[in-house]
């Protein structure tokens, strides 16, 4: 898409500097800015060549960028379960929150405790290769209470099925799949 909007806005800046050649040519020798036409069109030469500079920087840049994002993304894919609530955790500070991470093992179906302005959230984080299932929802459903926590929610690098989707609608349960991700590693750079 930026490719097309790149390629429309090349047209309309060159038929525009097609247009406007003459008045500009008039203008430019009447205020005596320029000796010829040859040195008019050398001058929006080289405006064109630093425009095309700044564009093929701007290019270079996003497409850096993306690759860095993409390592970013396979690092998170490569972790274990331990490392992702670690980094899940910066996720929530970085969110503001205040954030606790239960025991490793008989957690009762929370990894972290997250707290702001008041409310208490308790959080199941799953780093998995495939789409998060019911039973996820279901464990952070049931650890609102154990951690008497007002709010739930499941967090994960991958995305989730249909049924956890409605069961955490149901179930009131925020879920923050690999699409909100990458959002947050965008607005970290």
């Amino acid at each position: 898409m930026k490719k097309v909007l790149f390629f429309i806005f090349v047209i309309l800046f060159s038929v525009g500097i097609y247009l406007a050649w003459n008045v500009l040519l008039e203008k430019a020798l009447e205020l005596k800015l320029v000796t010829s036409a040859n040195d008019l069109l050398l001058k929006l030469f080289a405006l064109l060549g630093v425009f095309s500079i700044l564009v093929l920087f701007q290019g270079v840049i996003s497409s850096y960028k993306k690759r860095q994002l993409k390592r970013i993304l396979q690092k998170i894919d490569a972790m274990n379960g331990f490392e992702f609530e670690e980094y899940s955790k910066i996720f929530f500070t970085s969110k503001g929150f205040e954030v606790t991470i239960t025991q490793k093992s008989g957690d009762y179906g929370a990894d972290l405790i997250v707290e702001k302005d008041g409310v208490k959230w308790a959080v199941q984080a799953k780093r998995y290769s495939h789409k998060v299932s019911p039973k996820a929802i279901q464990e952070v459903v049931s650890s609102k209470a154990y951690y008497a926590c007002e709010k739930a929610c499941v967090i994960t690098n991958s995305y989730f099925t249909q049924a956890a989707q409605k069961l955490a609608q149901a179930n009131e349960v925020l879920l923050i799949d690999r699409d909100e991700w990458v959002r947050f590693l965008n607005e970290k750079r």
